[in-house]
């Protein structure tokens, strides 16, 4: 294999570990908020390695914070729904927690795709920012 080849191999490889970083959110359904993990692993193996991707490393730790983020604010909006739900205001909320969980789907998905057209720099909205490598 020439260096060229090499190299371009590394970098799907790269690409493609960024995709899943970011699509993992959708495993939610079959993982739980065990799916956090996903981005969180490829990050810390990533990390460790001798000559890291930056833009695998910036994407891994971006999707890692994006979910938690999208996480804790789930377990926040249950409680509240569930507290609210004791004087029947809960229930007009529902509406808006599923819109909100299938945006935070769509944003992880569409933030996948971005990366994977080679989009390296790509950051969440607000959370990009305070990111750094």
């Amino acid at each position: 294999m020439s260096p060229t080849q090499n190299k371009q191999s590394t970098w799907e490889q790269a690409r493609g570990l960024a995709l899943l970083s970011h699509i993992s959110i959708v495993f939610v359904f079959v993982l739980g908020p065990f799916c956090v993990l996903v981005p969180f692993v490829i990050w810390q193996l990533e990390k460790g390695k001798e000559n890291p991707s930056k833009m695998l490393l910036f994407q891994s730790k971006q999707a890692f914070y994006y979910q938690l983020v999208v996480m804790l604010a789930a377990v926040v909006l249950g409680v509240a729904i569930f507290i609210l739900t004791l004087f029947v205001v809960g229930l007009l909320v529902v509406p808006l927690a599923i819109v909100l969980g299938i945006a935070a789907l769509a944003y992880g998905i569409y933030a996948g795709i971005k990366v994977w057209q080679g989009e390296e720099n790509f950051k969440y909205y607000y959370l990009g920012d305070y990111l750094t490598l």
